[in-house]
């Protein structure tokens, strides 16, 4: 199957929340599709993930906040993350 220009996606996932923005401004210089940004607050030490020091739920929305700013059409996380720094994002959607 081949996909249309228009029907590509390029999301930002497994990166530390500090990075996001970086990543999303490369992208950006070379793509002109939708992002997302769906990052973790991990470190991967063999042969597993280990979740200390993770993002607290404000900083996260305030990271968020940025890459929406930014363009970032969909915002989530992923490893380490919890259904209460999904819900602090989520709040960003009221925000014009």
């Amino acid at each position: 199957m081949c996909l249309k220009e228009s029907s590509w996606r390029w999301p930002v996932m497994h990166t530390s929340s500090n990075l996001v923005s970086a990543a999303l401004s490369i992208i950006g210089d070379h793509f002109d599709g939708p992002t997302y940004a769906y990052p973790e607050s991990g470190i991967f030490e063999m042969p597993n993930l280990k979740f200390e020091d993770v993002i607290s739920p404000a900083d996260l929305a305030g990271y968020a906040r940025h890459w929406k700013a930014d363009g970032a059409r969909a915002l989530g996380g992923c490893c380490g993350l919890t259904p209460d720094h999904i819900r602090a994002i989520s709040n960003l959607s009221a925000e014009k």
